[in-house]
């Protein structure tokens, strides 16, 4: 760690436990890039001096001085940014430099100019300073003369009402924000970043690996990739369902995306959000490579949609309904998150269906163009199957990861051969099973289906290729009749509403 000794302006390095104990440091929002002194600069006396950051640094160590520091740190100069290795610890540990800092001095350079007040300036809207308002345990403001405003503790309602940030967080003690911090919903964390910009893409991540306490390698260039990766690496430490508590437009005209958000903006509605039970009794997830894996219940929407519940409410709500995600099923036990511009709710609920989903993380805009056609499509090939009638019930169907329980159908675009079953019981006196077995090959071009009572002739029905209705209807199978008297029973689902914020 690199730190400015106050007395003699000079940059002297420490490390591990010959740090000091005791440091001030500087928040600030950065002029043009050749207006701040940088590393660089020092040891050229004529070129730091004529720098506007250089009597910036120049006031703050007088201030330190006063103050009793000896040592101070500032992101402009402690950093030597042409080391990217040196950048990237740099980056990983400043929440924790600013953790441990005895002293934070805020300098808000427009407060003061033409009348801009605290709450009107720019320093709210900085990605980097988010960290540096939150992680000090002492934090005091100064306008752009160096008059003092106030301390953190004092305006600490001004600034809640101007970044929502929670008011504990505000007044935390010494040592105390880390452990707050993850008290606090992702998605909520989420919402403090969210009215916030970096000059770089990258860095709208990167700002924040301190307040989810986790760590990541920078790849400059990347873009909005780099949220992802936060996103990520925050999944790996927390099965906090609220990550997934956004809302945005979609790239796709029919409203399909990943589950993950593209940027903190997404988060803007989240700053209510509470859990409503601990995350030890939410399901594991994790990302794969056939995107995120979760195991858990979905309630069915009469129009094919799947609910998840994200176990998270809003605290305006007094009915403390669940917030929860619309999902679109792809076939292969592929998910979609579908109408992103809202979180949802259950207006009542219903029996759910437990399954092993796997859910695609994101979509660029060019392949969510191109999944309005492959949505559309989804039913070529596919092997239809109407509701159960009375006295019917479904058992299973295999293979399941063809199955989809929302349209009653296999999908299987794509494949090229498919050989599949539904498995049903009937009830009454003669407690019956029986199965509709149906497959293809030629990529779809000679389709089959058949029924049959007994379950261990499976090899055999999958033999018999004559039967070429691909939408099965009972009552018309070819081999073994159901009763034409049979009504289908109307089904029951759950109504979903949309979410009250705005």
């Amino acid at each position: 760690m690199k730190l400015l000794n106050c007395s003699s302006l000079q940059i002297e390095e420490f490390s591990g436990l010959s740090i000091p104990d005791s440091y001030a440091i500087l928040s600030h929002r950065w002029e043009a890039d050749h207006e701040e002194a940088t590393y660089q600069d020092f040891g050229k006396p004529d070129v730091i001096a004529r720098k506007k950051g250089w009597k910036k640094i120049q006031h703050f160590c007088r201030l330190a001085l006063q103050q009793g520091y000896k040592y101070a740190w500032v992101d402009t100069c402690c950093i030597n940014k042409q080391d990217f290795t040196e950048l990237t610890e740099a980056i990983n540990s400043m929440f924790k430099w600013y953790a441990r800092s005895s002293f934070c001095y805020a300098y808000l350079s427009d407060v003061g100019v033409d009348g801009v007040s605290l709450q009107q300036s720019q320093w709210f809207t900085r990605g980097w300073t988010l960290q540096e308002l939150i992680a000090p345990s002492r934090v005091e403001f100064f306008d752009k003369d160096w008059n003092y405003i106030g301390s953190r503790a004092d305006l600490c309602d001004i600034i809640e009402q101007r970044t929502n940030i929670d008011m504990s967080i505000l007044v935390a003690g010494s040592g105390r924000v880390e452990g707050l911090l993850t008290t606090i919903p992702v998605a909520r964390r989420m919402s403090w970043a969210s009215g916030r910009t970096t000059k770089r893409e990258e860095d709208l991540a990167y700002c924040l690996l301190g307040v989810f306490g986790v760590k990541m390698p920078l790849l400059y260039g990347e873009g909005n990739r780099a949220f992802i990766r936060l996103q990520e690496e925050i999944i790996k430490e927390t099965n906090d369902l609220s990550i997934f508590a956004w809302s945005a437009p979609t790239h796709s005209p029919l409203g399909y995306s990943g589950i993950l958000a593209m940027s903190p903006s997404a988060f803007e509605t989240a700053n209510d959000v509470v859990l409503s039970s601990d995350i030890k009794y939410n399901p594991e997830y994790a990302i794969t490579n056939k995107g995120l894996k979760i195991t858990t219940e979905t309630s069915l929407m009469p129009d094919g949609a799947h609910f998840l519940s994200l176990r998270c409410h809003r605290s305006s709500d007094p009915g403390r309904r669940h917030l929860g995600i619309l999902l679109r099923d792809q076939g292969g036990n592929v998910f979609l998150r579908w109408k992103t511009g809202r979180l949802w709710s259950l207006e009542h609920s219903a029996p759910g269906i437990n399954h092993t989903m796997f859910i695609s993380k994101f979509l660029e805009p060019d392949v969510a163009e191109t999944l309005v056609g492959d949505m559309n499509s989804v039913h070529r090939n596919a092997f239809c199957f109407p509701p159960t009638p009375p006295g019917v019930q479904f058992v299973k169907a295999h293979p399941d990861g063809m199955w989809s329980s929302s349209r009653r159908m296999f999908i299987t675009q794509g494949l090229d051969t498919f050989d599949g079953y539904v498995q049903y019981r009937t009830s009454g006196a003669a407690d019956q099973h029986f199965i509709v077995a149906c497959g293809f090959t030629g990529g779809g071009a000679n389709p089959w289906a058949a029924m049959d009572g007994d379950m261990m002739k499976l090899r055999e029905i999958g033999s018999k290729r004559g039967v070429t209705k691909t939408k099965i209807s009972f009552g018309k199978s070819s081999m073994k009749k159901l009763p034409r008297s049979v009504k289908q029973a109307k089904q029951m689902y759950p109504t979903v509403v949309e979410d009250s914020a705005p």
